[in-house]
């Protein structure tokens, strides 16, 4: 059994984990979607990259929800 403080402590720890996972992939996004504009011609090379940061950034936000639930409730208790 973990205390209470304890488990808010590393609920917080993950939580600034996946937002920093998140301000990166969300990064990534931006500077494909930048080449992809700026040099058309190999847009079919980044796509699939650029789909992969969309992908970790909404389950980096999957994560941060999750967290943050779990934290609410522990603070309603």
């Amino acid at each position: 059994f973990i205390p209470e403080e304890k488990y808010k402590v590393m609920l917080n720890d993950r939580l600034t984990k996946y937002r920093y996972n998140l301000l990166i992939s969300t990064s990534e996004m931006e500077e494909y979607q930048s080449y992809m504009e700026e040099y058309p011609a190999i847009i079919a090379l980044l796509k699939s990259k650029f789909d992969l940061a969309k992908e970790e950034k909404y389950r980096c936000l999957g994560r941060i929800t999750a967290v943050q639930n779990i934290l609410g409730e522990c603070l309603d208790t």
